[in-house]
């Protein structure tokens, strides 16, 4: 699990939509779509419902973006102390 991963599952929660999200993070819709779904494998279940476009996080997903919104904020706390 890497952090960048985590954001861009932050990212989409934000955003609703794959494209902006992407946007947002300055990657391609199809490389934050396989970050996720890599997340979703290394987890061993779906964190995000799909549709014809994002239809939500599953409730895994949404332990998942507590603990990614913890840990990105825990990332941030420590680069500024340093």
């Amino acid at each position: 699990m890497n952090l960048a991963s985590l954001r861009y599952l932050v990212a989409l929660h934000e955003h609703q939509h794959f494209g902006r999200a992407a946007q947002a993070c300055h990657i391609t819709q199809p490389a934050l779509s396989n970050a996720l779904r890599a997340l979703e494998q290394e987890l061993g279940t779906p964190i995000v419902k799909r549709g014809r476009s994002y239809a939500g996080l599953t409730p895994e997903g949404e332990r998942v973006l507590d603990s990614a919104r913890r840990m990105l904020h825990e990332r941030e706390r420590l680069q500024q102390e340093l």
